[in-house]
C-alpha cells in the first residue's frame, strides 16, 4: 500500500482515536475520576498534529545534511568538513520558499536563506557566539521549499549528529525521536555498525518500528568496499533488531553527490541516468511506502 492509499486510512483512525481520548477526558471530569495519565495527554497531543515527521539521524559526519540537500536539490543545509549541524532543521514541501526560527513557546521569527548556517551550524556558533533569543528557547528551524516527491503533511527533520563533542546535540536528537513517525538512520562506508549506533537504535526501536537505513558517501569508496560494509552492517542489524523493525533490516545505498548533480542537470536523459547511478530510486520507493 503506497502513501496515497494509506493516508485516508490513517486520518480516519487518528480522528477516531482523538474522539475516544476526548471522551475519556470528559468522563473523567464529570465522574470525578482521577485525572487521565500524562501518557494519554501526550498521545492526544501527538495525534492532534496533522503532519508526520521523518527524522534523519546518525553519528556525526555521516553525511545526513548532504543527503537531505541532495533530496532537495539545493545547498540549503550547512555541510562541509568542519560544519556540524547544531540545531534541528524541519523541511516541508511548499510552493514558495521561506525560512524561520520556531521557538518552544510556538512563536516564530522569519530569517533569510543566508542565515540558515548562522543559526544551525556549530562552527558559526563557536566563531560568533551562540545566538541570543531574548529568553526564548529555539525548538527548530523551519525550511519551506518545493520538494516535489514529498507528500503534503510529511516533513523531513535533520538532527544534530550523535557522538559529537557537544552533549546538547544528542539531547536534541533524542527529544525529536520521541515524536517521529518514522526514522531514517544514516551509515557511511567507513565501518560497519558500532556499539554507539546500536545503543542509539535501541532507543529508536523503543519508539517506532519504522526505521529505514541508508548508507551515504558510496561515491567516495570502491564499490566492492561499500557493498561489503552494507552486508556486514545488515547482518549486525538483523541479529540485533530483526524482530523489532517493520521489515527485515535493509540498507539502501545512496550516492548523495551524484543525486545532487542530477538535480542541477537540465538535460532530461542525463538527469535520469544520474538519478539511476545514484541508487536513489530504490531508497525513494522505500521512503514513500
Amino acid at each position: 500500500m503506497n502513501w496515497k492509499e494509506l493516508e485516508p486510512v490513517t486520518i480516519e483512525i487518528r480522528n477516531k482515536l482523538l474522539t475516544t481520548l476526548a471522551a475519556i477526558r470528559k468522563e473523567s471530569k464529570s465522574e470525578n475520576i482521577i485525572d487521565v495519565s500524562r501518557h494519554l495527554l501526550l498521545a492526544e497531543e501527538l495525534l492532534s498534529k496533522p503532519g508526520h515527521d521523518i527524522v534523519i539521524c546518525g553519528e556525526v559526519k555521516k553525511g545526513k545534511s548532504t543527503f537531505i540537500n541532495a533530496l532537495i536539490g539545493q545547498e540549503l543545509l550547512p555541510t562541509g568538513v568542519k560544519e556540524t549541524t547544531s540545531q534541528v532543521f524541519r523541511i516541508s514541501n511548499s510552493e514558495k520558499e521561506s525560512f524561520s526560527l520556531v521557538f518552544t513557546d510556538a512563536s516564530a521569527e522569519p530569517i533569510s536563506r543566508s542565515e540558515l548556517t548562522r543559526y544551525g551550524s556549530q562552527v558559526d556558533a563557536d566563531l560568533m557566539g551562540e545566538p541570543i533569543f531574548k529568553n526564548r528557547q529555539l525548538d527548530y528551524i523551519q525550511v519551506n521549499f518545493p520538494i516535489t516527491f514529498l507528500p503534503d503533511g510529511v516533513s523531513i527533520v535533520d538532527t544534530p549528529g550523535l557522538g559529537a563533542l557537544y552533549k546538547s546535540h544528542e539531547l536534541i536528537t533524542n527529544r525529536y525521536i520521541q515524536n517521529a513517525s518514522a526514522v531514517v538512520f544514516v551509515f557511511d562506508p567507513n565501518q560497519p555498525m558500532v556499539q554507539q549506533e546500536k545503543a542509539f537504535l535501541e532507543k529508536v526501536f523503543a519508539v517506532t518500528p519504522y526505521v529505514m537505513f541508508v548508507m551515504t558517501k558510496i561515491d567516495c569508496f570502491d564499490e566492492s568496499h561499500w557493498i561489503n560494509q552494507i552486508s556486514r552492517s545488515e547482518t549486525l542489524l538483523k541479529d540485533a533488531f530483526g524482530g523489532l523493525c517493520y521489515t527485515i533490516p535493509k540498507i539502501f545505498p545512496v550516492a548523495s553527490t551524484t543525486l545532487f548533480d542530477a538535480a542541477q542537470e537540465s538535460e532530461a536523459d542525463v538527469k535520469e541516468e544520474l538519478v539511476e547511478v545514484s541508487y536513489f530510486p530504490a531508497a525513494q520507493a522505500e521512503l514513500l511506502i
